[in-house]
């Protein structure tokens, strides 16, 4: 599809990527994309809807393509729409971090301040604590703390602190 794309083939490319989420639908969120924008420069944007709404058929519990589907219906100002395939998502996967920010942003230019709040907080509470790795630029030692001297190979001032 891509040598397609390159070579100003759109139709052919869009036809090999369409086979591609067609035969290994866990793997369409690897043309979703292309596939939006040739279908755009073609002229035929209102086809990438009936992609993703097929692979949802097939799999109710695909949270990619429900994604690009809510993103889809946002950009044509389907709000209400776009929020319930969030919400979905998140039903599905509350681990989802992009269909949580995207639903706090609807929220919060709708005005639903609170909601977007808890969306966004517990956004940062599913983030890993930062840790600081301290390395020995001689041996490699790795600390999570800052050392003076390296328990490993001695050396006096060696850490990257």
């Amino acid at each position: 599809g891509d040598a397609y794309h390159e070579d100003g083939r759109l139709k052919d490319a869009v036809e090999y990527w369409k086979k591609l989420v067609e035969t290994i639908p866990e793997a369409g969120y690897l043309v979703f994309d292309k596939l939006e924008k040739s279908l755009f420069e073609l002229g035929e944007y209102g086809d990438i809807t009936e992609i993703y709404e097929n692979l949802l058929s097939r799999n109710q519990k695909n949270v990619t393509a429900l994604f690009y589907l809510a993103r889809i219906n946002e950009k044509k100002g389907y709000l209400e729409t776009a929020v319930d395939h969030y919400r979905q998502i998140l039903d599905t996967d509350p681990d989802y971090s992009a269909a949580r920010l995207s639903l706090a942003t609807l929220h919060l230019a709708s005005g639903h301040q609170e909601e977007a709040m808890d969306l966004l907080e517990n956004l940062m509470q599913s983030f890993p604590p930062a840790r600081k790795e301290f390395t020995c630029q001689r041996c490699g030692h790795k600390s999570t703390e800052p050392l003076w001297k390296c328990p490993a190979c001695k050396e006096w001032n060696s850490f990257n602190i």
